[in-house]
């Protein structure tokens, strides 16, 4: 080897060297920075439980219990109708009352709570927000509020702030590995860690999932706004022919890794396990060493003792891994709920109050908005949700409704703890498609009578079936919001896009129509079920019959996710149907929203094709359920 070549390679070899060295001190400075900064946010946790206890020993707030509010009864006219055999009519505008804005998921809290009125006895007491630069420097932490940028995505001063990839590092991840980097401002692993960095509210929770039990009670999402009254026609072009959008379906491996992990009941957890059941499959979380601490009573000071117990260091790994959990088997907020609620009774073997207590601190380290009351000698769980929970008894605290979880009568009134906890936010009604192991059921054959050429045999997870069995009865929009599970997506999406192939967008979306007229028995809840219940689309492929809000909901579903085409709902008085806003021209009847026209199409008015109202309701005051 000549001198030249001898003398590049030696500098390869030192420049190769120093970079090593410097990534060295990257990793080691990087890994010291977490370190210090997971100490701070435990410390501000720590002093967040420390306060909340101190003002849970003084006297609770009596309040007094709210009937709960029934969800109307659909139909109120007689459905199904058959229309005439006519041509189909003429466009004609339908009247709209009102336009009724989906839930929305509950953003992250945007700090500047009011921390003293909020949590502090009187003003300038209970700020519990640290200076945590100035207590990693060793210095003593005045209270302050800290920076917020103006671009969320952004850090401190502009710059992106970097988290770890998939990594719980408040868990500890796998030693000696560096996670991924990538800028997004948002949290670290399982609990907020940007509570620390920049954020005063603890991590936004995750989806649910759910046990065998029967089915439960509805939710009306937020107040409705005022449509347009009268927005022009948009000019509409031809009608293209269409290709059916082919629904993202996970690939078999990826599929086989969630659920796989979903069956294990998560990471590999070393030392004493509680394990608990969750819609028909085991799961684990670390045990606590020794006996479980014990209410003496359902006292002020007695609580709040056991929720001091539950600050310990000990339990930290229990609340890790109930959020990696959460990720994991994709819960929204209600199966999240619903989880610990499972979690909970096994950890304390059915004792009722120390259950609801757990699940109560599980909940409201998890950045939910909680509340713990006492009703005779019964302890109980309090919630506000995003909507009405419609056969839910609830308290109104400070003009605001908290649900009574458990649904369980009063026993003399209630004393409630009525202290926020800071970072806390709403549950959102947002059902979710949960990850949870399949459990395939018999396949049914549906078929279109008008189209025999659009059939399938479906087949349905009944995991998800008894997940959604959990959801409390809520606003009919919240129905729409879910798509279908993969097991569903593979039997039936194929079959129906192959017989829509080719034909033009309204042609298509008239043949899903008369396949949900026709390939399902017609019943109302009353009848089926003997209370007013809404069904998500998974569930009306799995019950017998379905009345003309199932109906809707699964018809928007198809259309959006198999036609590519906005759907909205309508809701007349006591009845629902859909409209689709389609790219060219349609006939019949259509309502206008923000600017947009979107057709009728009756999934409940048996064979009418696109464009026709179901007879009662054309001059009705239409509501437009957006998704």
């Amino acid at each position: 080897m000549n001198r030249p070549i001898r003398a590049a390679l030696v500098a390869a070899i030192a420049t190769l060297t120093v970079a090593a060295v410097s990534a060295q001190d990257v990793r080691s400075s990087y890994e010291e920075f977490i370190r210090q900064r997971q100490q701070a946010y435990q410390e501000y946790i720590d002093s967040r439980n420390a306060e909340y206890i101190r003002y849970m020993r003084e006297r609770w707030t009596a309040a007094e219990e709210r009937p709960a509010v029934e969800a109307e009864s659909q139909p109120a006219p007689p459905i199904p109708a058959t229309p005439p055999d006519e041509e189909p009519p003429a466009p004609r505008a339908v009247p709209v009352a009102e336009v009724v804005e989906p839930v929305a998921p509950a953003p992250e809290p945007v700090v500047e709570p009011d921390i003293p009125a909020a949590v502090g006895p009187a003003a300038g007491e209970g700020n519990l927000i640290p200076d945590t630069d100035a207590a990693l420097q060793g210095g003593s932490a005045p209270t302050i509020r800290p920076d917020v940028p103006a671009d969320p995505a952004a850090g401190r001063g502009g710059a992106p702030q970097l988290r770890p990839d998939g990594g719980n590092i408040l868990a500890g991840g796998e030693s000696g590995q560096l996670p991924t980097l990538r800028p997004e401002g948002g949290n670290v692993g399982g609990d907020n860690l940007s509570s620390v960095l920049g954020s005063d509210a603890p991590a936004a929770p995750v989806k649910p999932a759910v046990p065998d039990a029967g089915p439960a009670a509805p939710v009306r999402p937020a107040a409705p706004v005022t449509a347009p009254s009268a927005p022009a026609q948009p000019a509409l072009p031809s009608a293209p022919a269409v290709t059916p959008a082919a629904p993202a379906v996970p690939a078999a491996d990826e599929v086989a890794a969630d659920r796989g992990g979903a069956m294990r009941g998560g990471s590999k957890l070393k030392g004493p396990q509680q394990r608990f059941t969750f819609v028909g499959t085991e799961y684990a979380v670390p045990a606590v060493q020794g006996s479980k601490p014990r209410l003496r009573d359902v006292s002020e000071g007695s609580v709040a003792t056991l929720w001091e117990s539950f600050s310990a260091p000990a339990y930290r790994t229990v609340t890790e891994e109930c959020h990696r959990l959460r990720d994991q088997l994709r819960l929204d907020d209600w199966g999240y709920l619903k989880m610990l609620e499972f979690l909970a009774s096994a950890w304390y073997d059915g004792a009722a109050n120390e259950a609801v207590l757990l699940q109560t601190f599980l909940m409201a380290q998890s950045g939910y908005k909680v509340r713990i009351a006492r009703t005779g000698q019964r302890l109980v769980l309090l919630v506000p949700a995003s909507g009405m929970l419609y056969g839910y008894r609830y308290l109104e605290l400070g003009g605001e409704k908290f649900f009574v979880v458990g649904n369980l009568p009063a026993s003399g009134g209630y004393y409630v703890f009525n202290r926020a906890f800071p970072g806390e936010r709403l549950l959102a009604l947002r059902p979710s498609v949960p990850a949870l192991p399949e459990r395939k059921v018999a396949p049914r054959h549906l078929v279109s009578k008008r189209y025999p050429e659009l059939q399938a045999d479906v087949v349905v997870d009944r995991s998800l079936i008894d997940y959604y069995n959990l959801f409390p009865c809520c606003d009919v929009a919240v129905y729409q919001i879910p798509s279908v599970g993969a097991t569903v997506r593979q039997s039936l999406y194929p079959a129906l896009q192959q017989a829509l192939s080719g034909r033009s967008e309204t042609e298509a979306a008239d043949m899903l129509l008369n396949f949900v007229q026709t390939a399902f028995p017609y019943a109302t809840d009353d009848e089926q079920f003997g209370y007013e219940r809404p069904l998500f689309a998974e569930e009306t492929l799995f019950y017998p019959a379905c009345d003309c809000e199932d109906r809707a909901v699964l018809y928007s579903l198809l259309v959006r996710e198999l036609l590519g085409l906005d759907v909205v709902l309508l809701e007349y008085p006591g009845h629902v149907a859909a409209a689709v806003c389609f790219k060219g021209e349609a006939p019949g009847d259509y309502v206008v929203v923000r600017g947009k026209r979107y057709t009728v199409c009756d999934p409940t008015y048996i064979g009418a094709g696109i464009g026709r109202t179901m007879p009662g309701m054309d001059n009705a005051s239409v509501e437009v359920l957006m998704r």
